[in-house]
């Protein structure tokens, strides 16, 4: 048991590492995305995961007219299981959908930080490596992996879908799958950069599924 603790410290230690040299730099991609995919740069689906969903932020009415709408504009994830190298992970975003590159089978993946913006401010929320949050998973099984429609939103919200300005309970302010994006939509925004790759099979027999 000693053991195993102390092998989550030093995974979580190194994960700090990375990220304290990412923030004295540029944030650390996996792959630039303004370029294709390299065809021999991803495993195959039968031995790895691809992640992905999409973050918004609430629509809360005549506050969001007064103020603008709320996008989530960054999101990093980190990987914790002491079995498997250390990872921070930006995942690729278009519009309101995101996806990573493939990951290894038993990754536990966890949000470190997420930002939202309007036209008058920046939020950044820092999640630490600690507890569990509704959109932290462990990665089981190969092949796709749907996250969900995050909302950035508190857990009353999440449970309502009603927002109270003058009672928000900003502790629990969190990315809870409460929203009304489609899985297909995310598949067909990732599909792009997947073309011509192992994945692309997979991403198609998924969305011909998905929209029979």
């Amino acid at each position: 048991m000693r053991r195993a603790k102390r092998a989550v410290v030093a995974c979580a230690a190194a994960v700090l590492a990375i990220l304290a040299m990412s923030c004295a730099s540029a944030p650390t991609v996996p792959y630039n995305y303004n370029k294709p995919v390299e065809k021999t740069s991803y495993a195959d689906p039968s031995n790895s995961v691809l992640v992905y969903g999409s973050a918004r932020g609430v629509d809360a009415g005549l506050a969001t007219f007064l103020t603008g709408s709320v996008s989530v504009v960054g999101l990093q994830l980190v990987q914790l299981n002491p079995k498997i190298a250390p990872m921070v992970i930006t995942p690729a975003r278009d519009g309101v959908y995101f996806f990573t590159q493939p990951l290894p089978v038993g990754s536990s993946l966890k949000f470190f930080l997420f930002s939202s913006s309007t036209s008058q401010s920046v939020v950044t929320y820092y999640r630490g490596v600690q507890g569990q949050g509704p959109a932290d998973l462990r990665l089981t099984k190969p092949g796709l992996l749907y996250l969900g429609s995050l909302v950035l939103c508190d857990q009353a919200y999440a449970k309502t879908h009603k927002l109270n300005l003058f009672a928000a309970d900003t502790g629990s302010t969190d990315l809870y799958p409460v929203g009304p994006d489609k899985e297909a939509d995310a598949l067909k925004a990732l599909l792009p950069k997947y073309r011509a790759t192992s994945w692309e099979p997979v991403i198609l027999a998924r969305i011909k599924e998905l929209t029979k």
